[in-house]
């Protein structure tokens, strides 16, 4: 049972690891500040919990206790943040007379 642990904590290693490598492809290679969005908000929540889940086949209570508030930090503020990013970099474009990038509702 413990060697099924571990190799299902190794595999959401992996797929947390691959995961975070293209989303830093995907980031230097995104032009605009929503599509960076879109991309760290994919890293986190694909990325950064499977590593976090991870930390299960450690039978470590205290390390898996901590994880367990990381990953609900994370899920709880990372939207708030993207949305506080994207209203700055809209109200920054607005500023400079450029219109804001997306699409336009009109």
């Amino acid at each position: 049972m413990r060697f099924l642990v571990q190799l299902v904590a190794a595999g959401l290693v992996g797929m947390g690891l691959v995961t975070m490598a293209v989303a830093v492809l995907g980031l230097v290679r995104m032009t605009d500040t929503p599509q960076r969005l879109h991309v760290t908000s994919k890293a986190v929540f694909i990325g950064v919990v499977p590593l976090l889940l991870a930390s299960v086949g450690t039978f470590d209570v205290a390390l898996v206790g901590r994880a367990s508030i990381t990953a609900l930090f994370l899920l709880l503020t990372a939207p708030i943040s993207s949305h506080v990013i994207g209203r700055a970099a809209v109200f920054r474009s607005s500023a400079r007379g450029k219109p804001p990038a997306g699409p336009q509702v009109s």
